[in-house]
């Protein structure tokens, strides 16, 4: 199963379950293997979260593979 960035519980799909590790993850208190940094900025941050509610809702889909 291929591995997206966003996809951070790694079920293979982005949703709705992925946004709390995604703030766990920002806060340090979830290991998201870089699965969380969408932007690729260096960080999962709130910016991150903001990215995965725009793939769920149909706005700029991600499809990066990790």
């Amino acid at each position: 199963m291929a591995q997206f960035k966003g996809d951070l519980n790694n079920d293979g799909r982005i949703t709705m379950i992925d946004i709390p590790l995604c703030l766990k993850a920002s806060a340090g208190q979830f290991a998201d293997n870089g699965r969380g940094d969408i932007n690729n900025d260096g960080a999962t941050t709130l910016a991150d979260i903001s990215l995965i509610l725009d793939h769920i809702h149909g706005v700029n889909l991600i499809d990066e593979v990790i």
